[in-house]
């Protein structure tokens, strides 16, 4: 028989560990002496100790060892099956976590064309989750369903989603089999979020990892989200949005807007714009320039350099790709004049959200 110390040296562990295992009743020793409280370990123990170890790296817990310990390889076979799987599921999480890092690690303006690779990524369909889904809430208890609310998906606008079929992109979203993509504005890639859907009452539901914004942040781990399939229609992307203007807007010309116009600011309401107040800096303006020539045309540029060429009309600037008629007028304070117009993206479209406005002064090229 060997004394705890020596078996512990034996085994590369302390006589603290030892002790605990046989309180929890994973390893006891084989014989304790009554008058002085000795453990003394066999040969056999040793192996034990090992087989003990190995499965606590495969990341197996003391009770489930313990029970797994008792049991025939057959009947172990289902623990190892449940953590293949658990396993799986972790490295999935792992791997979209070092995706998410990766670019993170790329400078902003590399960022922008680092989301390309992965909306290029093979697409797998998974016809199941096709159409609407709304979220229900934080799932606190799968095997009950229950959730809890989760207001942050609202202002990320992730409150309902439509998978659209091949996976086309609508609005931020993009989907392949086992995965949500959404486009972030904020960090200008596509964040991955891994799913899986179960039946419950003849209903679908989504168990969503969702990575949202201060996930990434605050290194955090997923948010797992429950969503309810509404439907499973496959919709076309004009279908889901919410919002479309007509752009169909005889040409009026409009004399004193024309010329170039650089971005001051952006406001929740004209209102509320004060020239002495910088609401949102500089360096976050997406749109940094608009230029109003004659004949309808404008031509709206990018912080990335990229210019988009629309149609004009007084009081609107239009959008047909889009569907969108920003409205425009331009205010004079202080002795200044300030171009007012109306920022319509896919909050409006497809979020059916108020537009807010840029705010532009005018400059002399």
């Amino acid at each position: 028989m060997i004394k705890i110390g020596e078996f512990a040296k034996i085994c590369g562990t302390t006589t603290q560990t030892l002790r605990y295992y046989d309180s929890e009743g994973v390893l006891k020793a084989d014989f304790v002496d009554k008058f002085t409280g000795y453990r003394l370990y066999s040969a056999d123990a040793v192996e034990k100790y090992k087989q003990i170890i190995f499965y606590k790296e495969l990341g197996f817990s003391l009770d489930e060892i313990k029970m797994m310990l008792s049991l025939t390889f057959e009947e172990s076979k289902r623990f190892f099956v449940a953590k293949k799987e658990e396993l799986n599921q972790k490295l999935k999480q792992l791997e979209q976590k070092i995706s998410v890092l990766n670019k993170l690690c790329i400078s902003p303006a590399s960022c922008i064309s680092a989301s390309q690779p992965v909306i290029d990524q093979p697409f797998e369909n998974d016809s199941k989750v096709i159409g609407r889904w709304k979220l229900l809430g934080a799932l606190t208890n799968e095997a009950a369903l229950t959730y809890e609310a989760y207001p942050t998906a609202q202002s990320e606008n992730f409150s309902e989603i439509v998978l659209l079929p091949g996976g086309a992109l609508a609005w931020n979203i993009f989907w392949s089999k086992g995965t949500v993509y959404r486009l972030s504005h904020k960090y200008r890639f596509a964040i991955p979020n891994s799913y899986s859907v179960i039946q419950r009452d003849e209903k679908n539901y989504m168990i969503l990892q969702y990575i949202s914004n201060s996930c990434i942040e605050q290194a955090q781990d997923p948010i797992t989200l429950l969503f309810e399939q509404l439907d499973n229609i496959p919709y076309t992307e004009n279908q889901i949005k919410k919002r479309i203007d007509s752009t169909d807007m005889a040409y009026e010309d409009d004399a004193q807007v024309l010329g170039c116009w650089e971005v001051c600011d952006f406001a929740a309401q004209p209102e509320l714009f004060e020239p002495q107040i910088q609401s949102v800096a500089k360096e976050n303006l997406v749109t940094v320039m608009i230029r109003f020539f004659v004949r309808g045309l404008c031509i709206k540029t990018f912080k990335t350099k990229h210019e988009r060429t629309l149609r004009y009309t007084k009081g609107y600037v239009l959008n047909q790709s889009e569907q969108t008629a920003e409205k425009y007028f331009i205010r004079q304070i202080d002795s200044e004049d300030y171009l007012f117009v109306q920022h319509k993206s896919g909050d409006y479209t497809f979020g059916g959200k108020e537009p807010y406005w840029y705010v532009f002064k005018k400059v002399i090229l």
